[in-house]
């Protein structure tokens, strides 16, 4: 796993002084960050990324926001990779299930993008890992999923159905399986 994260932390670097900035994509990447200047509510696009680039804004560096969303990628990597050693996968098999996440060009190009791909994703995995730390979630666990999964929902808007996921396993925790 040392060697994929590092892997992933170097191509990252790369695309960072390679590319300095963000790449832009024709369209939604200037609405996200018109509306992250001018706060407003927007028709054709959810406006949660659009907050994510306003808590940033007073730094005034594009640079900054792709780094961050770059750390957000090996964090995600990082927590798949925990979670799976601590339900029990072996080393190997682990750190291979990390490699679409840390070492795929098309993720590393998206956290590069001023797009809301990234934070979703970051998003989702920390509030699934969150459920998935322990056997039985604890209440303050299961609020800070859910406030995670309810902001990856107006980041993403197609992630509306991933809160109704997390409630069905809780369900399904507390019920427990049935024959």
């Amino acid at each position: 796993f040392t060697a994929a994260f590092g892997a992933g932390a170097f191509l990252r670097l790369l695309a960072v002084v390679g590319y300095p900035g963000m790449l832009w994509f024709v369209g939604d990447s200037f609405l996200y960050l018109g509306a992250a200047l001018r706060p407003r509510p927007d028709l054709s696009k959810s406006v949660g990324y659009s907050f994510f680039l306003r808590a940033l804004e007073p730094f005034h560096s594009l640079i900054l926001v792709a780094v961050v969303q770059h750390l957000m990628g090996l964090a995600v990597g990082v927590l798949v990779y925990v979670l799976m050693r601590r339900a029990g996968v072996p080393r190997h098999w682990a750190a291979l299930a990390t490699a679409p996440v840390l070492l795929d060009g098309n993720e590393i190009e998206l956290e590069h993008m001023m797009m809301a791909e990234a934070l979703f994703t970051f998003l989702a995995v920390v509030g699934v890992a969150l459920l998935l730390w322990r056997p039985r979630p604890s209440w303050p666990a299961c609020l800070a999923a859910g406030l995670l999964t309810g902001y990856a929902v107006i980041v993403r808007t197609e992630g509306v159905t991933l809160p109704l996921v997390l409630i069905g396993y809780l369900v399904l925790r507390r019920a427990g399986w049935r024959p």
